[in-house]
């Protein structure tokens, strides 16, 4: 297995945001709640405010319920983008 590490995953994502909302700014590392929170990529556009969260085979789920809450607020859709060492806890933590 392959570790996935969160620059793999990136720079790829941003271009997929980038084709999924043609028009929207793609923004990295957006924060929220004063900083107290930050998304990894966002795209902010008139179709759809969409956040990304990118959990890397290193990382941990530790901050993703708080993290799931604060871009839902802010939001119209939030993704997460895991690696597959975090695949069937984040299935549980993030709603559909």
């Amino acid at each position: 297995m392959t570790c996935l590490r969160d620059a793999d995953i990136r720079q790829p994502l941003a271009q997929l945001a980038a084709g999924t909302y043609p028009g929207a700014r793609v923004l990295h590392e957006v924060g929220l709640e004063y900083g107290l929170v930050r998304v990894d990529v966002a795209t902010i556009g008139p179709e759809c405010r969409h956040a990304w969260e990118v959990k890397a085979d290193a990382d941990t789920l530790r901050r993703l319920p708080v993290q799931e809450l604060s871009y839902s607020a802010v939001f119209d859709r939030c993704t997460l983008v895991a690696g597959e060492r975090h695949l069937e806890r984040g299935r549980v933590l993030v709603p559909s």
